[in-house]
Formats: C-alpha cells, sequence, structure tokens
C-alpha cells in the first residue's frame, strides 16, 4: 500500500514538473517578441519553420502564431520576391500569400483600428496571388504610409 502510494507521488511530481517546464519553455522569444505565441517557433518567424498550410491550420485551431511585429518583415520578403526573377515569383508567390493570409487572419480581428492596413495588405495579398508585380510596389508603398 505504502509501495502504491509512493508511486502515485512520485508520478503526480514528474507530470507536474514536466507541465512547469513545457510552460516556461512555451514563450520563447524570437527577434520580433513572441511573448503572445502561443507556438515555439525556435526564435524565427513562423514562415521560418512552417508550411504555409500547416500555420493557417492552427491559427484556425485557435493558435497564436503570428504577431502584429511580424507584419513589416513578412512585407518585407515579398518585397524582395517582387524583385526576384520570374521563375522564383511564379516559384514562392503561391506561398507567400499563404503567409499573408495566415497573417491577416491572425490579426484581423484583434487589431480592429488597423481597418485600413488590413484592406491594403489584403489587396497586396490578392496582387501576390495573382501574381499582379507590378501592383505590388504601390501596395507596400502604401502599407508604409499606413502604419
Amino acid at each position: 500500500m505504502k509501495e502504491t502510494i509512493f508511486r502515485s507521488s512520485v508520478s503526480v511530481a514528474i507530470i507536474s514538473i514536466v507541465l512547469l517546464i513545457g510552460c516556461q519553455t512555451g514563450g520563447n522569444s524570437n527577434q520580433a517578441g513572441s511573448e503572445g505565441r502561443t507556438i515555439d517557433v525556435g526564435g524565427k518567424y513562423p514562415w521560418e519553420t512552417e508550411q504555409p498550410s500547416t500555420l493557417i491550420e492552427q491559427v484556425n485551431d485557435g493558435e497564436t502564431i503570428f504577431l502584429l511585429s511580424d507584419g513589416e518583415a513578412l512585407i518585407n520578403e515579398i518585397q524582395e520576391l517582387a524583385k526576384s526573377d520570374e521563375e522564383k515569383k511564379k516559384k514562392f508567390s503561391a506561398s507567400w500569400a499563404k503567409y499573408l493570409e495566415g497573417y491577416i487572419l491572425q490579426m484581423e480581428d484583434t487589431e480592429l483600428e488597423k481597418e485600413e492596413y488590413f484592406n491594403s495588405l489584403k489587396e497586396l495579398h490578392n496582387d501576390l496571388e495573382s501574381m499582379n508585380y507590378e501592383d505590388i510596389a504601390a501596395e507596400i508603398d502604401r502599407l508604409d504610409s499606413l502604419k
């Protein structure tokens, strides 16, 4: 009987330690500051660790993947893509459109005062999805003015 109680106590202690460690490591930070992420991205931006469909699925499941501060780096990545050769644009446009979609999905409802900014992001998303690179630069300039 004493042995059973001891084993149960040890099991409870081990589970408590595992949960405590998990809670402490779940909020690893990255260069953008990730105090609010519920998914560990290992000190990177979300698009550096996961496929866009996985991130969107996690956002839809209620996880906090993107932070408002990720927006600038995400737009910079899209801007670099817009400057690249046609082959790279064809290869990566759909993925970057999905990453942007995930960002908008995550942030739009939490940043209600930034409606015009998110409308512009949606335009950028549409341009990216349709590979309309002539309008991407203008939309990025518009986003810069809305910060």
